[in-house]
């Protein structure tokens, strides 16, 4: 099963089995039966006919426009402009003064009548057209032509070098009396090659374009400088063949394939000090240390060693010497700041007993919960997990520690293992305040996805029963309270009251299956749960069925609302939206009672655009609240996918970033993870069907890919391709979809069958948001469970397997399912982090070759231009990752959360305000003064993120102020919210009741709330006869 060349060969046997049906042919002189336009899906010249359109697809300024890198607009192109392609071509750099070998490979089809047969069969010709081109430094243009095909070779000089675009045309003439099921002139599998037949390393690599030559930039031009593009397509993908000398060939591709290799971790694998076991034992605490050591050496040592190669790099940039320079001395002294704060945490740890104690106990939790999920595998830490616990534990758990305002951020690549970095050192610091007899919420993790929350939630859940169990042994600890986790989220996941606990308790079916929890088995042994198991009297309590687990009593986590306001568990895990709810809810103020010391923001390259602006605004409210207990919390956060992102965390946490790794000075080796050589990667595989639809063009894929899967004879190996995963970017062009599987898709594979063949049922699921809460984890079961041969009655019921799981951005994160190894992406995500995201979650086991087909929308340019690009945007995809934009106080922003961020810390900072009937409190002169300290203290924030926006936020917020008072002082009664058989006035309003006739505030209770819906009424056709004009709208 460990052997990766079963996997290989399959993966191939999958992408052949698309070109063959897609593009063709399957022989050099086959005979097919259906029409060739019908038979194969595209990769085809059309014949011409009309003389003015010939060359349409392919304009003069845009043949060698060598000069944009820009992957283009999602917008739309116009259809009578790409639907039928007449032309391809390539544009490339040459030396001056140069000989190219040029040579057109195609086919046409030749309608045949066979024995046997009524209907016509189509018998394939092939050809080959081979010419020499001289190219000197001068513009030209060039035309030969061969058997209906026209070869045009158009060169200008650009600085040094020779642009030179190659295009073929189908210059053959559509016959006015030949319809579409007799022989045309259309040319098939059409190929373009460009030689350099004398190898005189004549092909130049083409420069990378960008709109800013900044620091960043340099950065990635010494990180990506062995990732070179020496062609760009036109109309198709292009290709390039190096020898070892130097590229010697480039031609096109209509079925682009890119290898993209993992990163692995495995460094210092021999290292003691990685065992968790050991240094959870205190009696090694000197082996320990020393060995902590030989890590900080030997990344020394790398460091110094990457020091001595900086002068050849600088070498390879001539024309920019000065800034290559400066960008790879910051690059060596962020590794070398690593360095002395990995060595200073060790020192820290020898120094404080406390923390070494806290430190060894949270390596035994984690090692037991290693050990729990998979017992034949020993506990150890990857060396940047176990680097990054020490070097950030000193900020973690000193309140008053100098680098506790730094954000120090995890970028890894994605199934790296970022989670349990931050795991251990969660359990760290929960030990720690323990050790100090401080209780209360320790530690809060945010994530902005219902489903990567109950993900995270599971993996927590394991941790926190693993502390427990070191807690319930440790002779300092046992007397305490549990150690317990709590997940914190909207309604539709877990109850938020008792009330509705018992109501859901009450409402299982007829086998007592269902469960409250988001959990469908114990996080601890894996029994399933249902609610005959809980109760919900004075608390949510749940056991685990089985009476051998150590948690057969009670699960040491808790799901509802008040639960956790009561408990306050040690480690509470929430969604970034529930804490829109802060001026709703004065019992969250119990949450920073005591803390959080650590706060964990995963998956920070979600926070962005919209929800990122509103998210840090009520980051305010959150430091807010902390400091009202005198210190500020240390933030760390997560992600695979980062761009500048020192901006968007100064904007979101109004602190400094410290990104960990600091990478080096190749992108395949940062020490703490290189390029894996040793395992195969993740095949990318571009469709780009101009002329045909997306929903045919996913019908053909996916039926061919859903049908050769069964052909795989390894059980292992077909479990691995056996789910395919299918991508959409927007829930509108999902819909359809359902449909395409449950009919078209199998009767596309049933014609795909021999005589006789079985056809493969589909079972199909959905992961978007229009999945129930509840039903999510199981679903996340089905697709974790491997096919069998002969499924049996209890299986099928459950509708495992899952032969087809329909996803949009919701299975980009989250989703850990090591056997799901294909996915079908429907058209480019609309940002290239997302594309990553949710990619990357096919293929992650290590000896799995994943492949993922992205079908690109060929009206689309951003698309056509990835396509065009395939091979280098695939390359050094991390590059073109964009940057997230936030915009906290601009005026939009403002008019939407402010009121609701001074509410917020009003109302959980005040005593006085904190009750229903208390907002007309703010007319008592302390109440008053306390509520323009915090005006006060929000201002000092927009001062250092966005002073220019500061004066307005004060003029706004004071004016707030002034309207809440000139309501507590009309209205005497006034409440913070507004209840059904309320008559009295409210401040907060929900955004469903609209912005018309409150007298407060219109507030979102979740920050995707961005504005208050729209009233829609259906005008009878009467009405639209009478003008189409009521009430004013038209």
């Amino acid at each position: 099963m460990g052997d990766s060349t079963l996997y290989v060969e399959a993966r191939q046997m999958l992408v052949e089995a698309l070109k063959r049906h897609l593009i063709g042919p399957s022989e050099a002189e086959e005979i097919i039966d259906e029409h060739p336009r019908e038979h194969y899906h595209y990769g085809y010249l059309i014949a011409q006919e009309d003389k003015a359109l010939v060359e349409e697809d392919i304009r003069d300024e845009d043949l060698v426009d060598t000069d944009n890198d820009e992957l283009g607009e999602d917008e739309v192109l116009p259809i009578n402009k790409t639907r039928n392609v007449r032309t391809i071509g390539i544009t490339f750099q040459l030396v001056p003064e140069s000989d190219i070998s040029i040579q057109v490979e195609w086919a046409r089809y030749f309608m045949v009548h066979r024995e046997g047969r009524t209907e016509p069969s189509w018998q394939r010709e092939p050809f080959t057209f081979t010419f020499d081109v001289p190219v000197g430094h001068r513009f030209d243009q060039q035309e030969f032509n061969h058997g209906g095909m026209a070869v045009r070779v158009l060169t200008r000089p650009l600085d040094d070098w020779v642009a030179t675009t190659v295009s073929v045309i189908n210059r053959g003439q559509k016959k006015d009396n030949t319809s579409d099921h007799q022989s045309d002139d259309t040319a098939y599998q059409v190929k373009l090659t460009v030689i350099d037949s004398k190898r005189q390393g004549i092909f130049t690599p083409r420069i990378h374009r960008a709109a800013k030559h900044d620091n960043e930039f340099w950065r990635d031009e010494i990180r990506f400088r062995k990732i070179r593009s020496y062609a760009i397509g036109h109309g198709c993908a292009v290709d390039w063949e190096d020898d070892g000398l130097g590229v010697y060939k480039i031609y096109t591709e209509w079925l682009p394939t890119v290898e993209v290799r993992r990163a692995s971790s495995k460094v210092l694998e021999s290292e003691p000090a990685l065992s968790m076991k050991r240094l959870g034992d205190l009696s090694l605490q000197s082996d320990n240390m020393q060995g902590l050591m030989r890590i900080a050496q030997a990344y020394r040592h790398w460091i110094d060693d990457l020091h001595t190669t900086v002068g050849d790099i600088v070498d390879q940039f001539p024309k920019a010497r000065d800034q290559v320079q400066t960008a790879a001395k910051e690059i060596l002294q962020e590794n070398r700041e690593v360095y002395q704060r990995f060595v200073a945490g060790i020192d820290f740890l020898g120094r404080d007993s406390v923390a070494m104690k806290a430190f060894s106990l949270a390596n035994r939790a984690m090692a037991l919960s290693m050990q729990q999920r998979d017992p034949l595998k020993e506990p150890r830490w990857r060396a940047f997990q176990l680097v990054f616990m020490v070097m950030t534990l000193p900020s973690a758990v000193d309140r008053s520690h100098p680098e506790r305002n730094l954000f120090d951020l995890i970028w890894f690549p994605t199934g790296g293992g970022k989670t349990e970095a931050y795991l251990g050192l969660a359990a760290t610091v929960i030990f720690y305040r323990r050790l100090n007899g401080q209780h209360g919420v320790a530690v809060l993790t945010r994530y902005t996805l219902r489903l990567l929350t109950v993900q995270q939630f599971e993996r927590a859940s394991r941790m926190i029963c693993a502390a427990e169990l070191v807690r319930r042994e440790e002779p300092d600890l046992r007397q305490g309270p549990p150690i317990l986790g709590g997940l914190f989220v909207g309604g539709q996941l877990t109850p938020n009251n008792l009330e509705d606990a018992r109501t859901l308790l009450a409402a299982t079916d007829a086998e007592g299956t269902t469960t409250t929890l988001p959990l469908v088995r114990c996080p601890w042994c894996g029994s399933p749960l249902d609610t005959t198991f809980q109760s919900a009297d004075k608390y949510l309590r749940t056991r685990c069925p089985d009476t051998s687990c150590s948690f057969s009593e009670e699960i040491p986590i808790r799901v509802v609302d008040v639960d956790i306001y009561s408990q306050l568990p040690d480690m509470v895990v929430a969604t970034i939206d529930k804490f829109a709810r802060m001026p709703w809810e004065p019992r969250m103020a119990a949450l920073f009672e005591a803390g959080p010391d650590l706060i964990i923001q995963d998956e920070l390259h979600l926070i962005g655009d919209a929800l990122g602006s509103i998210a840090a605004l009520y980051e305010a409210v959150v430091d807010g609240l902390c400091l009202n207990k005198g210190f500020l919390p240390k933030i760390i956060g997560s992600t695979a996918t980062t761009r500048r992102t020192g901006s968007q965390v100064d904007i979101l946490f109004n602190r400094k970033l410290r990104q960990f790794p600091a990478g080096g000075l190749d992108m395949g080796d940062a020490f703490f993870y290189r390029e894996d050589d040793g395992n195969p990667g993740r095949l990318y595989v571009g469709i780009h069907a101009i002329g045909r639809s997306m929903p045919h063009t996913l019908e053909r894929t996916a039926g061919l890919l859903l049908h050769q899967v069964t052909k795989i004879e390894n059980d292992a190996v077909r479990d691995q391709y056996w789910t395919l995963a299918v991508y959409f970017k927007a829930l509108r062009e999902l819909g359809g979809a359902l449909v395409l599987m449950q009919d078209s898709v199998p009767r596309y594979m049933e014609s795909l069958a021999k005589p006789a063949e079985p056809v493969r049922m589909i079972q199909v699921e959905e992961l978007t948001s229009h999945v129930p809460s509840r039903t999510i984890p199981e679903i996340l079961s089905r697709l974790s469970q491997p096919i069998v041969e002969l499924q049996d009655e209890e299986q099928l019921e459950r509708g495992a397997p899952v032969d087809v799981v329909l996803a949009t951005n919701m299975i980009s994160v989250g989703i850990d399912i090591d056997r799901l190894g294909m996915m079908i992406v429907d058209g480019q995500p609309s940002s290239v982090s997302e594309y990553i995201q949710a990619t990357s979650r096919v293929g992650r086991r290590s000896e799995a070759a994943g492949v993922v087909v992205t079908i690109f929308n060929w009206a689309r340019p951003r698309d056509r231009s990835i396509y065009e690009q395939f091979r280098v945007f695939h390359q050094a995809m991390y590059r073109f990752v964009e940057p997230t934009s936030l915009t906290p106080f601009s005026l939009r922003a403002r008019e939407r959360a402010l009121h609701a961020v001074l509410f917020a810390l009003a109302r959980l900072s005040i005593p006085e305000l904190q009750p229903y009937d208390s907002p007309y409190r703010v007319l008592e002169p302390s109440v008053h003064q306390a509520v323009i300290r915090l005006i006060d203290r929000i201002v000092d924030r927009v001062n250092d993120v966005d002073p220019e926006e500061s004066e307005s936020t004060r003029r706004q917020l004071e004016e707030i102020l002034e309207k809440w008072r000139f309501i507590a002082r009309e209205y005497g009664a006034l409440k913070w919210t507004k209840t059904a058989y309320s008559i009295n006035p409210a401040l907060l309003y929900p955004v469903e009741e609209g912005i018309n006739d409150v007298i407060g505030w219109v507030t979102m209770q979740s920050m995707r709330d961005v504005s208050p819906p729209a009233r829609v009424r259906i005008l009878k056709h009467q009405e639209l006869q009478r003008g189409g004009e009521v009430n004013g709208l038209r």
